[in-house]
């Protein structure tokens, strides 16, 4: 019976720890990441849940991500390509985001409940596809989007 006690608080423990590893972004915040075919995606620390957080620094204020990352030793060239499931859900005090060009998908959840988010910066040429819940929460008519002029057209039409 105590090797089952023990199973399931390693399982949990596992569970929570879902990402490879982590890295302070410009901003100084913490950010946590997956490795994926063909580089790395932000993702949230815990699972995709509403407790993901737990246990972790939430974001706050102007978030910057990074267009490379390291982890070990290695930098990933790709920079930031994706930003995984609920990666800020419930991230309350995030009012503004900087994404890289190097952003081609945001998944679902991704700024679910952000509802400070007021500023979203896109470097992307080609506008990033997004699922239907990325912004769930997000006051559309309270948050501004910067996009480069080349791609304004580009944008629009998305």
């Amino acid at each position: 019976k105590r090797l089952s006690v023990f199973a399931t608080l390693i399982l949990a423990v596992l569970h929570v720890w879902a990402y490879d590893f982590s890295v302070t972004a410009p901003s100084g915040q913490t950010l946590y990441f997956n490795y994926v075919d063909g580089g790395v995606e932000v993702t949230c620390p815990g699972s995709a849940n509403a407790n993901a957080w737990n246990g972790f620094s939430k974001p706050s204020g102007a978030l910057v991500l990074p267009t490379t990352v390291t982890s070990s030793g290695a930098t990933v060239p790709e920079g930031v390509a994706t930003l995984g499931q609920a990666s800020f859900s419930g991230c309350t005090a995030i009012d503004s985001v900087s994404l890289p060009s190097t952003l081609v998908s945001l998944g679902n959840t991704v700024f679910n409940g952000c509802t400070s988010l007021s500023a979203i910066s896109l470097a992307a040429i080609v506008p990033p596809t997004l699922a239907a819940t990325t912004f769930n929460g997000v006051v559309a008519s309270n948050c501004l989007l910067y996009v480069p002029c080349a791609a304004a057209a580009a944008y629009t039409a998305a």
